[in-house]
């Protein structure tokens, strides 16, 4: 079974139904900071990422069977990154694991920096933490 939205475009756009429908209920997400698990968590942490970040685009993609690796160009205020984002798919075609990856180090702990801020002004679920 494929998925039916992309991930990044429901990251772009913070659609929380979409994301919710994109995850396993017992997904693990590994950001650049630390890992998460769970639905209700990881939407909510994907949602407040769309949001922190002022543009996003895929710059190319690698699709397997139960796996996809996009390489995006990112932009925090001024600054441009890049990343990598790898999801892997459960049995049922739910993303089972998801990691992102941003570079370089300064825009990175810009974003890191923008998060803290969200996730302050809108605190993530309780639990979570992997």
């Amino acid at each position: 079974m494929r998925r039916r939205a992309d991930l990044l475009t429901a990251v772009r756009t913070q659609d929380a139904g979409a994301l919710a429908a994109l995850v396993a209920p017992d997904v693990a997400f590994h950001s650049p900071v630390a890992s998460y698990r769970g639905r209700e968590v990881v939407v909510h942490l994907l949602q407040t990422i769309g949001g922190i970040l002022d543009e996003v685009r895929p710059v190319r993609r690698l699709d397997a069977f139960d796996e996809r690796v996009t390489f995006i160009a990112a932009r925090v205020g001024h600054d441009e990154a890049d990343g990598v984002l790898s999801e892997l798919l459960d049995a049922d075609g739910r993303i089972g694991e998801l990691r992102l990856l941003l570079r370089p180090l300064p825009v990175l702990l810009a974003a890191v920096e923008r998060m803290g801020a969200a996730l302050a002004a809108a605190p993530m679920p309780r639990g979570g933490r992997a």
